[in-house]
This record gives structure tokens, C-alpha cells and sequence, in this order.
């Protein structure tokens, strides 16, 4: 036992150490062989158990049979006519007439299993001996005989995979860039599904239309596929462990909205121990595990999806692309998937093969090359050289720079691996005496080096100067409608050359100077061709107008060493756009393919198109040559089309609007109405029912106001398949709650005038007594009691005894309220963690397993998974088990001396409780 606990139990009691030492020597006499007994025998009460049956058992052959039956001649069902479906393994209910028959794919060809996600099909026994009826995610009531499943048979979290709808492709929605195959480069694993997992086996529909399982038939190394921080990390579960998966989840903060990496189905203890806690920095390419088949799985692969779901380790998927994937634009797909859903991506690699470029581990790196530390400047202006490189590849480099600690950009980011910028100390207002000059170097891989490569210069200049006494008259510059004249200082000062059409190729020929144009008028007859280097080569830019100050060009000042004087063409015509039409020229409707097309016009370069729709739709081209646009089916709606045609001289913009034809009614759908209810919760669960258009919705919308206020919408939207949802209220008081529908063709339920009315009152009056583990309320193995999490941000301690050797399951299962709580398992100093466990969602359980290292006292902290989450009425139960011995150790001391610090524990907490006791009762009084 750890010294601070004893401290802690001296400090409550106020005894002396003598005085404990000598009632610790007692109990260890009295209970050394007695209490050690006992507790080696305490195993805790038996749980209900799901039992998987063994290959040879008959009545898998049975179902084995009616599966069969169930799949012939059903052309609907793709994976029985792609794959030879089987039976991976069987699990019954424990009055053994439910099972959930979990479904293999093997290749036809070659017999192989398909690595991935198991499907699911139900069996239930019929009137007759071995009359099993099989029920398929195909068939009309695969809902209703889902949801009749027993929970002890298939979790409510494990059912949410497994519902009938399916997730949709998001028109224009937003693609995910900069991941590489999450594997080490210059290795191949094959794809073994994408968008299978929706179409095909559905093996979780709902959410995993943008998902892959990688697998090359061994438990290959997973790298990370983009930077980020661990948000989960799951590792201790056994390899083949067909309820737990290991897993690993990255948040990544520089996306917009974040974004949270999954990688599923790690191998037991992969994940490193660097990376098991949160908040860990993981870099693209990083090593984070070893691919396995914990969980649901067939055969050792690697699940990735991402997803931006901020509360829980899985979320809907969103479409990413892989940088070095070549096919469908950076999605790999198994031939299979790519001739059966061509829309989907018609490419695919041969033998499903994909290479992988993921090998930069490294950061950048850079430096500044002159001028060197301690130069004095005494000029105005300073030409800095720089230099960066990376393992892979560049992004870009910035010059950035300091005379008071604070890092400032200045100039703008340049690619390659030598970069130079002149700055202008006085414009930038850098005062006389030291300053830091530095570079920040960022790679293809979102990796930056930060300030690197430092130096410390001195200015000593006057920027004010003397007052010049004038010796010559200026020289005067005025340009001609075929001329461009260049000025080495901003608004038309300083020295000046006129050049008419012709080229210039060196920067002599410029007349005032290599890098030295600061501002630029340009003839209306012409326009200028502006080169960052000589012989035209480097950055090109543009000219039209006028540039009192080339700081705001792309170029930017000082930059300019060769230049083109050349007539300039007509600016493009708008292009003439008229509205798409249907069938004999009616208007389109919501169930016809919209084709976009204009005329090409002389003088056109490119063409650039915009479209825009309902609720903030948008979808865009970019620059090309192409007049015809495939846009395919629109939802109902008004439209705004826009085309823009450029050319050297400039751009035009043509616009019209046009309208796409609903084809049906928009959804009704109705709240269930608990008017006057009072939870004694932050969190409620609304319910609905639909009234009409069920057979298409797409997802719901929640509104809600308190006490009365301004209608807030919920950020949530429920998907079609939904028919409820948790609230979480940040504060107490009256709710009214309000619902629509949105079906698949953008058809908008109105709100209504129906509302449904809610107090939440949380009724928590101050911090409980155990939140701190010096207040650990002391638990038994083998006991149960209730909790409520109340105040909020209430966080329960909870100390117990464990025996070296001895494996512990440690439950939490939510009562009232809503309850959902997060397990963490920390060492005898209440500091390391050894394990956690999460609740999937509100009103779920969370349960962890744990084998003890060394007899002694351990900590459980337990807190909600939200910290709104509170409420006099949000309880839940803990339970601390004993599953048996795992290892059996050698007799030590320690094993003697435990069940007497036990029970120092529980003395010093009761004698806690009766001073509370009395002293609330002398208040009383």
C-alpha cells in the first residue's frame, strides 16, 4: 500500500501511528490464514453470458441449412450471388431459441475469406425440433425482429450497426484530403472492402459508406494516415476476441469542421505505450499498432474510417481520398465493388493491391543562409536567403521575423528549397537595434518546423534620414496607352523606366534594376507579363491596371527580373447560358439528370461554373476547357448558375437562376407528447412517430427553446431510420422541443405548432463526499451500489482491494437519467492509468476487465462521458467482480498483510461517515 493512503487515513481518524500499527498487527494475526482464504474463494456474482456455439453442434448445421433456403433465388441479395456465404459462428440466447448467425464472405474463385467485418443474419426456432426461420437484412421485418433480440444477446450498440437504412452520399458534399495508406511505404496490402460494407454485406450500413478494411493475410504494421492526437485508445483485449476490439482514435484539429481517425481491429498490447493516453502527438507515418480480427471480424485487417463525431469513438464517414491512389481519385475499391457499383468509382488495381507512400516521419527543416548572425544593417532594405528541406516533400517556407519575442510572418510563403525575400526594415517598422530573423518549413503532411534556423541582426538606420537637398530635377515617367512604366518605390516615386511592347529578358533591360519595382502603371493598349526570374522563368503575374503598391501582387515587391510588354486582347464575352430543360421541354424534376452546357466562345482560355441550391447546397468546377456539365440528379428547388469565362485581359461572369420540380410531399412526422414532465436530468430522451412519407426520409431536425426564449436549432440531425434522440441541456429549466422531417429529395417538414414541453431540474445542492480519492468510498469485490452524478462535472472515487493474479470486471450500468459514464482503473497512487471503459452513448453501460499485477489498493474514477451530464435522478450501479485467478503467485507478505489495510480503509471511511453524521446533526440543533 502507497504511503500517501496511509497519510491520508492518519490524517482522517487523528489516531497515532502506533495506535494503527498496533491494530494492524492484530488483524494480520486473526485474519492471515482465515481472511486470506476467503478472499482467494470470493468470485463475485455470475453475469449473463452469450454462448457461441462449437462447429460440430447440430443446430448449426440446421441454420447452416435454412440460410441456404433463406438466399436462394434472391437476386436483391448481392452478397449471396458475389460471394459463397457462410457461417462464421453461431451465438444463442440463453433459452437457446434467438441466435445471431455471424456471416463469412468467401471468393468464389479461390475460396478464400473476405478479411472484414462480419455480417449478420437471425435465427429463431420455430413450433418444430430444428425448424429455424432466418430473417436477412434484405427482408421487410428485419427491423422489428432486430429490435426483438435480447440485449444480453446483441448490445444496443452493437444493434445500431446493423439497422435497415442505409448512409447516402451527400450531394457536393465535403472530400477530405493529405491521408496516405496507413500502412509503412513501399508495401503493398490489399483492399478488401469499401463500399461493401453499405452495398454488399452490410456489415455496419448506417454509418461505413466511406470506410475501408485493408488486409494482406498478415497482422501487418498500421502507421498513422494523417497527424493528430489520441482521442480512444482501446489495446488490451486478446487477439481473436470476437465481443472487444481494440482500436485507436486520432483527433485531428487542422480540418474543418475536426476530424477523428479510426483505426479498428488492432492487435492485443500494438498500440504503444507512448500513445495509450490522450492527448498524445501521433505524426503521419508514425507506427500506432499491428492490424488483427479483435471484435467483430473475419480474418486479420485493418478497419479505417473518419468520421466528426466529437463524443464518440464511432461516427458516421466521410469521404477521404488517399494521396497516392491513383484510382477514383484517390479511393481505392475492389474490382468487385468497382464493376458492380461503378458509380461509386469504376477503377480499381489488379489483385486489389495498393502501394503505399506513407513513409514521412520526419519534420522539416530549414535555415537562414544570409546574412549572418550579428550583421549590422544599416540600410533600409535587407535581402534574406533561406533554405528548406524535408524527407518527402515541401509544402511551402515562411520568412518570419521579431524585435519584440512575438513571431511575425513577413513576406509570403515561397515553395522550393532555396527562398529569398527583400524587406523593407522601415515599411515593417522595425526599430533601431536587435531583431530575429527565422523560418517556419511546412511539408506535404501538414508537418511544420516552427520557428528554426534563427539569427540576430542589429538595425542601425535612420528612417527618417536628413532633408535631402535637391541636385538634379527627378526624372518623370508617364506611360502611353502602349507602354508600362516600373518605379523603384510605391505610389510612382523613387527612379522610373517607360518600356513599350517587346520583351525584356534580363534584368537590365528593365532600366531601374534587378528586383527593385516597387509600383507599376500599365497603358490601356497593353498589359504586362511580369517574371519572378530571368529569361522569363519563376512566378508569372499578370498585369491589367494600375499597382500603386506591389506589396498586395502575387509577385510582391522587389520581385520582378524580367518582363513582357504585349498587346492586350479583348476581355471574354459572358457566356450564354439558358436554364436546363426536361422531357419536351418542361421543367426539370427532382427524379431526371441535370445536364449544365453552353456554347464555347473565341478568345476563351478556360470556363469556371458554380452551382448553388437549397439550405446552402453548393457544388463547383473548376477552370477548364469543357462546355458540358454532368451534374446528375438534383433535390427539389431554386437554383443559382453561375459561369465564368477568363482570358489574359480578364474575366466575365454570366448568371441565371432555374428550378428543379419536387415529386412528392414533404414528411409529417409528430413528437410524443410528456407535456408536464419533470426529469431530475440534463438529459432526456424525445421520441417521435411518423404520420407520412416514411418510405424516403433522410434525416430529422430539433429545435428547442428554454423558458420561453428564441427557438434554437440542435446541431444533431437523426437520420431517417430514427425514432429517437438524447437532449443534453447545458442549464435547468422549461423546454419546449419541436420536430420536422427532411426527406431524400429536400422535401422540408414544417415545424408546426405542435410542441412538446419538458422540466429538466438537476435538484444537485453542492459537491458529493467522495470526489477526491483521499474521499474514495471503500468497495468490496463482489459488492454493487448506486450512484447519481450530481453536481455537475461530478466525478465519484471509489477505492477497492485486488489480489495479484486475480482477474476483476468492474461494471457500470446506467439506472435513471440517462446515465453514461467513463471507468478509469489507476494504480495504487491514484495517478497512472491502467484501463478505461466509455459508455457508447446516454442510458448505456460501460464495463471494463482487468487482471491485478500486485496485491494492493486500486482506484476506480468514474465521471460522466459529457460534463453537462448531471441530475439528482442520473444514477447508475458499480459492481466490482471477481472472474477467477489468472495466475496463481507465490505466497508473499503482501499477500498476508492486504486484507488488514482492507480493513484500515473501511474504518477510516465509517469513522469519516459518523463525524459527518454528527456534526450535521449538531447543525441541526
Amino acid at each position: 500500500m502507497k504511503q500517501p493512503l496511509l497519510n491520508s487515513l492518519f490524517q482522517q481518524t487523528g489516531k497515532k501511528v502506533w495506535v494503527w500499527a498496533a491494530l494492524g498487527f492484530l488483524v494480520v494475526l486473526l485474519l492471515a490464514v482465515g481472511g486470506l482464504l476467503i478472499w482467494q474463494g470470493s468470485g463475485g456474482p455470475a453475469l449473463p453470458h452469450r454462448m457461441t456455439a462449437q462447429p460440430d453442434d447440430p443446430r448449426v448445421g440446421a441454420i447452416a441449412k435454412a440460410l441456404k433456403a433463406a438466399g436462394e433465388g434472391r437476386e436483391e441479395l448481392l452478397a449471396f450471388l458475389i460471394y459463397d456465404v457462410s457461417i462464421d459462428h453461431v451465438t444463442f440466447s440463453d433459452d437457446g431459441r434467438t441466435a445471431l448467425v455471424w456471416l463469412a464472405m468467401r471468393e468464389r474463385e479461390t475460396g478464400e475469406v473476405v478479411a472484414g467485418e462480419v455480417g449478420l443474419a437471425l435465427a429463431r426456432l420455430g413450433d418444430a425440433p430444428e425448424e429455424w426461420k432466418i430473417t436477412l437484412q434484405a427482408d421487410a421485418d428485419w427491423a422489428q425482429v432486430l429490435a426483438g433480440v435480447p440485449e444480453d444477446l446483441l448490445s444496443a450498440e452493437e444493434r445500431a450497426f446493423y439497422l435497415p437504412k442505409e448512409q447516402k452520399v451527400v450531394k457536393g458534399g465535403q472530400v477530405f484530403r493529405g491521408y496516405k495508406l496507413p500502412w509503412p511505404a513501399g508495401r503493398k496490402v490489399r483492399v478488401s472492402g469499401s463500399v461493401g460494407h453499405v452495398y454488399v454485406y452490410k456489415t455496419c450500413p448506417t454509418t461505413c459508406l466511406y470506410a475501408f478494411d485493408f488486409a494482406d493475410g498478415t497482422n501487418f504494421p498500421v502507421v498513422a494516415a494523417r497527424g493528430g492526437r489520441v482521442k480512444y485508445a482501446v489495446w488490451q483485449y486478446p487477439n481473436g476476441n470476437t465481443k472487444h476490439a481494440n482500436y485507436l482514435v486520432l483527433e485531428d484539429t487542422s480540418t474543418s469542421p475536426v476530424t477523428y481517425q479510426v483505426y479498428y481491429h488492432l492487435a492485443q498490447d500494438s498500440i504503444p505505450p507512448a500513445l495509450r493516453r490522450v492527448g498524445a502527438e501521433v505524426l503521419q507515418g508514425q507506427l500506432i499498432g499491428a492490424a488483427d480480427d479483435t471484435g467483430a471480424s473475419t480474418a486479420s485487417h485493418l478497419h479505417f474510417h473518419v468520421h466528426t463525431n466529437q463524443h464518440l469513438y464511432w461516427g458516421s464517414s466521410v469521404d477521404i481520398v488517399f494521396d497516392e491512389v491513383q484510382t477514383n481519385g484517390g479511393r481505392p475499391r475492389t474490382c468487385v465493388e468497382a464493376n458492380t457499383f461503378p458509380s461509386m468509382g469504376s477503377q480499381c488495381q489488379a489483385g486489389n493491391w495498393y502501394e503505399s507512400a506513407n513513409g514521412d516521419a520526419q519534420r522539416p527543416t530549414g535555415g537562414i543562409e544570409s546574412p549572418k548572425e550579428k550583421t549590422l544593417v544599416t540600410t533600409r532594405k535587407l535581402t534574406v536567403k533561406g533554405w528548406a528541406k524535408d524527407d518527402r516533400e515541401l509544402e511551402n517556407t515562411q520568412f518570419l521575423m521579431t524585435y519584440t519575442g512575438e513571431w511575425t510572418p513577413v513576406g509570403k510563403p515561397q515553395s522550393g528549397g532555396q527562398v529569398q525575400v527583400t524587406l523593407d526594415l522601415c515599411k515593417l517598422g522595425v526599430p533601431d537595434g536587435p531583431f530575429l530573423l527565422a523560418v517556419d518549413v511546412r511539408d506535404r503532411s501538414g508537418k511544420n518546423s516552427g520557428p528554426t534556423g534563427q539569427v540576430m541582426l542589429e538595425k542601425q538606420f535612420n528612417c527618417a534620414g536628413p532633408t535631402p537637398t535637391p541636385t538634379a530635377t527627378p526624372k518623370v515617367c508617364q506611360p502611353g496607352a502602349e507602354q508600362v512604366g516600373l518605379w523603384t518605390e510605391e505610389n510612382y516615386r523613387g527612379d522610373c523606366q517607360v518600356l513599350g511592347l517587346g520583351e525584356y529578358a534580363k534584368a537590365k533591360q528593365l532600366g531601374i534594376g534587378n528586383n527593385t519595382a516597387e509600383s507599376l502603371r500599365v497603358g490601356a493598349g497593353v498589359m504586362a507579363l511580369a517574371y519572378a526570374e530571368t529569361q522569363f522563368g519563376g512566378q508569372e503575374e499578370v498585369f491589367l491596371k494600375d499597382w500603386p503598391s506591389l506589396q498586395d501582387s502575387l509577385l510582391g515587391p522587389d520581385a520582378i527580373s524580367s518582363l513582357k510588354v504585349v498587346r492586350r486582347p479583348d476581355p471574354p464575352a459572358p457566356a450564354a447560358l439558358s436554364a436546363p430543360q426536361g422531357k419536351d421541354g418542361q421543367p426539370l424534376r427532382e427524379d431526371e439528370a441535370v445536364r449544365l452546357e453552353w456554347p464555347a466562345a473565341a478568345g476563351v482560355e478556360a470556363y469556371r461554373s458554380a452551382l448553388s441550391g437549397p439550405d446552402g447546397w453548393e457544388k463547383s468546377r473548376d477552370w477548364g476547357q469543357e462546355t458540358v456539365w454532368k451534374v446528375g440528379k438534383l433535390a427539389a428547388g431554386a437554383y443559382q448558375w453561375t459561369v465564368w469565362a477568363r482570358n489574359r485581359a480578364g474575366e466575365s461572369q454570366a448568371k441565371i437562376e432555374f428550378r428543379i420540380l419536387a415529386v412528392d410531399q414533404p414528411p409529417a412526422s409528430n413528437l410524443v407528447s410528456v407535456e408536464g414532465a419533470a426529469v431530475a436530468s440534463t438529459a432526456a430522451v424525445l421520441r417521435w412517430e411518423v404520420l407520412e412519407g416514411e418510405e424516403d426520409l433522410d434525416y430529422f431536425e430539433m429545435r428547442y427553446r428554454r423558458d420561453g426564449g428564441e427557438w434554437t436549432l440542435w446541431p444533431e440531425k437523426p437520420d431517417g431510420g430514427a425514432r429517437q434522440m438524447w437532449f443534453l441541456a447545458k442549464t435547468d429549466g422549461l423546454y419546449e422541443f419541436q420536430v420536422r422531417g427532411v426527406d431524400r429529395a429536400g422535401n422540408v417538414e414544417d415545424f408546426g405548432s405542435s410542441v412538446v414541453e419538458m422540466t429538466l431540474e438537476t435538484m444537485c445542492a453542492g459537491a458529493d463526499d467522495n470526489d477526491g480519492w483521499q474521499n474514495a468510498v471503500p468497495a468490496a469485490v463482489g459488492e454493487s451500489w448506486e450512484e447519481s452524478l450530481c453536481p455537475r462535472g461530478d466525478v465519484d472515487w471509489v477505492v477497492f482491494p485486488a489480489q495479484a493474479g486475480r482477474r476483476y470486471r468492474f461494471s457500470a450500468a446506467s439506472m435513471t437519467g440517462g446515465a453514461a459514464v467513463q471507468i478509469q482503473l489507476l494504480d495504487t497512487d491514484h495517478q497512472k492509468v491502467l484501463g478505461e471503459a466509455r459508455a457508447a452513448d446516454f442510458k448505456q453501460d460501460a464495463s471494463l476487465e482487468w487482471s491485478a499485477p500486485a496485491d494492493g489498493l486500486y482506484y476506480l474514477k468514474i465521471q460522466p462521458i459529457h460534463p453537462n451530464l448531471a441530475g439528482k435522478g442520473v444514477n447508475y450501479r458499480l459492481s466490482i467482480e471477481s472472474l477467477g485467478q489468472v495466475l496463481v503467485p507465490a505466497l508473499a507478505c503482501s499477500g498476508l498483510t492486504l486484507p488488514a489495510a482492507w480493513w484500515l480503509v473501511r474504518l477510516a471511511w465509517k469513522r469519516r461517515k459518523e463525524t459527518q453524521a454528527k456534526r450535521a446533526e449538531m447543525g441541526d440543533i
